[in-house]
């Protein structure tokens, strides 16, 4: 019997509400694994917030970080599906003025920021302190991004949307709305970048063709927009009941319970995958 590929998003998905793995999703992936089938995390978080779920399941499997543009642990080896140092630089360098502030992680163990004190601390995941964070102009960046949030002013988001059109071969972007930043008293626009050749639906593709595994094998499960991708390529691309409406317009397959019930492992059970 040919193996199963299933990935599932993490935040409102896999973990509960108190950003736990129950025993019962620990013992079901672990036997997962164990029949040859293959698992993995494809999460928006980065590789620091998504590494504490990957030990605390402890298994040998891959892992997808920062909505596709980062797969870890592929024998030993990482792909990464980054932004072009250069045409970010130009890019950052046209928009600069027009951002409150700025968080950009690499795969190389440093993030670039601008006013690193707006950025919330659920974006930066450095608890232990091993990533190296440079306040610093595009001028200054060493290494290429994996993925970039930007708060944009209010009044500067139609200019920068329309510098955004002219590298679209090599970005893209995703508009997460306008956002009341407290701190600041103002409102900002959060504005989500990366390659326009990452995904989740494009990691689930390539983790199909490295493991050589049939279209009909795979399975994908996540509750927003940045999943949708992923729930189009996989044959069974499934939204949690709790996922917002608009994701859930793009498949057949919704799951009987929410991510604080299993709903994850519940539906590949119900449906004998695997």
């Amino acid at each position: 019997m040919s193996k199963y590929l299933a990935l599932s998003d993490l935040d409102d998905t896999l973990l509960t509400w108190d950003k736990k793995i129950t025993e019962e999703t620990k013992e079901f992936l672990h036997e997962f694994v164990k029949r040859g089938n293959v698992f993995s995390f494809c999460t928006g978080r980065s590789y620091l917030g998504t590494k504490k779920f990957y030990d605390l399941l402890d298994l040998n499997i891959p892992m997808v970080t920062d909505n596709g543009c980062a797969i870890y642990n592929l024998d030993g080896k990482t792909k990464f599906f980054e932004i072009p140092l250069e045409v970010f630089k130009e890019f950052l360098d046209r928009i600069y003025d027009s951002l409150s502030h700025m968080y950009t992680i690499t795969g190389h163990g440093y993030a670039y920021s601008k006013n690193l004190s707006f950025v919330p601390d659920w974006i930066i995941h450095n608890e232990d302190g091993s990533l190296h964070i440079e306040e610093c102009m595009a001028k200054d960046m060493e290494y290429p991004p994996l993925i970039s949030n930007l708060w944009v002013y209010e009044d500067k988001i139609e200019e920068l949307k329309s510098i955004l059109e002219e590298y679209k071969d090599e970005i893209f972007y995703r508009d997460w709305g306008l956002y009341y930043n407290e701190s600041l008293d103002m409102n900002l626009y959060s504005i989500e970048i990366h390659s326009s050749h990452a995904s989740k639906g494009n990691a689930l593709r390539y983790l199909k063709n490295y493991y050589h595994i049939d279209d009909d094998k795979t399975m994908s499960f996540g509750d927003q927009l940045n999943d949708i991708s992923m729930i189009k390529e996989a044959n069974y691309g499934v939204a949690m009941i709790n996922a917002v409406g608009e994701l859930k317009s793009h498949t057949k397959y919704v799951t009987d319970y929410d991510f604080n019930n299993n709903g994850v492992i519940e539906f590949i059970k119900k449906h004998n995958l695997y």
